[in-house]
């Protein structure tokens, strides 16, 4: 059985004579399908950013929101300011951890479509450990719940990161704001096209924050 990836590649591949396991789980995605993974990931980062945000105060995924919460607040510490100190040391200690642990185990394969089974089967796991606490106890401490997430979004950030794909990192708007508005092909009426990919794509990253 042979398949050919239109526009993304020239090669034919035999995946029954050619394909294994370790081949398929090392290889890095056509970025078609990396772009739909990180849109899809923008979408639901969006959608719990704005749901915590409102109901706590803090953030699990724009972590410099929770720097400046955690900021203006060390010298009278409330209750929102441990909310955001919370989120913001999971969030960095499963960078470390996570980003590292990549580094030292597979240096030569850090975008291998492994890394993105790894880290959506980790965030599945937080959210549906939460879920549970939260059916078992009718109610979740603010510090858990935004700690817990927090570290579903480390992992994310992680594996957006490795992509290369700087127009979608999945949670920093600002900096994709930047890159669309000097972008020389910004007012290009073509779409989908080799110079207008990275105005495209940050388009869409956008858009799916903002609707998420």
């Amino acid at each position: 059985m042979k398949v050919k990836f239109g526009g993304c590649s020239n090669k034919v591949y035999d995946w029954w004579s050619e394909l294994s396991f370790k081949a398929y789980f090392l290889g890095v995605p056509p970025t078609p399908w990396i772009v739909v993974y990180l849109i899809f990931t923008t979408f639901y980062t969006g959608w719990i950013d704005g749901l915590i945000a409102l109901e706590i105060g803090v953030f699990v995924y724009n972590q410099t929101g929770n720097i400046v919460i955690v900021g203006a607040g060390i010298t009278n510490p409330t209750e929102q300011t441990w909310d955001a100190a919370s989120g913001l040391f999971t969030f960095l200690a499963t960078l470390l951890i996570f980003g590292q642990f990549i580094n030292i185990t597979t240096p030569k394969y850090t975008k291998a479509r492994f890394w993105l089974f790894v880290s959506g089967i980790y965030q599945i796991f937080i959210l549906s450990g939460l879920t549970v606490m939260y059916k078992k106890w009718s109610a979740l401490p603010n510090w858990l719940l935004v700690g817990g997430l927090a570290t579903a979004s480390g992992a994310q950030w992680v594996v957006a990161k490795s992509t290369g794909i700087q127009q979608i990192n999945t949670a920093v708007a600002t900096n994709t704001m930047v890159r669309m508005l000097t972008d020389p092909a910004l007012f290009k009426l073509s779409i989908l096209t080799e110079k207008t990919q990275a105005r495209d794509r940050s388009i869409l990253f956008l858009s799916a924050m903002f609707f998420g």
